[in-house]
């Protein structure tokens, strides 16, 4: 069964890792942003001191809450070692089109500025291959 830490020790991780602290009502929240538009935040009541993290809930602490990639990472942070974020994937810029490609698209196919901006450089090529490599059309 894995050890379920008390929120003394949710507190301690938060004050080892640079965790924002604000003491409001009858809880103090922590609140980190890791990288920008991020947040890993929870609140522990000033009351709980060493009772331990319901076991229903402590998923949530560490996952939805702390949003540490594993429950081993909250270990590794409170020993003051590396832990990891559970960070989404970071979105794959899109490369501008090449100028001959937005001409195409705007020129041939008539697309507005907002379609040529959602358009990848391998679907406009394929289209543009697909556009020069049909049939002529008879007179």
């Amino acid at each position: 069964m894995p050890r379920i830490p008390t929120w003394r020790e949710v507190t301690d991780f938060c004050q080892r890792n640079g965790y924002e602290r604000d003491e409001r009502s009858h809880h103090t929240y922590h609140t980190r942003e890791p990288v920008t538009g991020f947040i890993s935040q929870t609140y522990v009541s000033r009351s709980a001191g060493n009772k331990r993290v319901p076991t229903p809930q402590w998923p949530q602490v560490w996952r939805e809450q702390l949003r540490l990639r594993s429950e081993a990472d909250f270990w590794q942070g409170l020993n003051g070692e590396q832990y990891a974020y559970d960070l989404p994937p970071v979105p794959r810029a899109i490369d501008p089109l090449q100028p001959y490609l937005t001409r195409f698209l705007r020129e041939a196919l008539h697309y507005t500025d907002e379609q040529i901006a959602g358009a990848s450089s391998e679907g406009a090529q394929r289209m543009l291959d697909e556009y020069y490599s049909r049939p002529p059309k008879d007179p």
